[in-house]
């Protein structure tokens, strides 16, 4: 089995594949294995990416139901008001599941 830790850099997709001959994630990766991401990062964003070739593993990780918490950090342009603040703090709706 194999196992990499990946800071993805921007301009790289998190995928396999791409139709489009985007630099992918799996580019990156120096293994003469079928290796795939675990998880996901959008293509103008950077951080630490699981990749593995460890498919019970990698179901492990992303099925819904084992509630493995994901951290996000991200950076916004200028400063927040106090009411934006608090709205994120209340917590904010993506993919209609509220994130707080």
């Amino acid at each position: 089995k194999q196992y990499y830790l990946l800071n993805k850099p921007r301009g790289v997709i998190t995928t396999v594949t791409d139709d489009k001959n985007r630099k992918t994630v799996v580019d990156i990766i120096d293994s003469d294995k079928r290796i795939y991401p675990v998880g996901r990062l959008d293509y103008d964003t950077t951080g630490l990416l699981l990749l593995t070739n460890d498919g019970e593993f990698a179901n492990l990780m992303m099925h819904p139901k084992n509630k493995i918490d994901k951290f996000y950090v991200a950076k916004v342009e200028g400063i927040l008001t106090s009411d934006e603040i608090k709205t994120l703090k209340r917590g904010v709706k993506i993919d209609n599941k509220k994130i707080s």
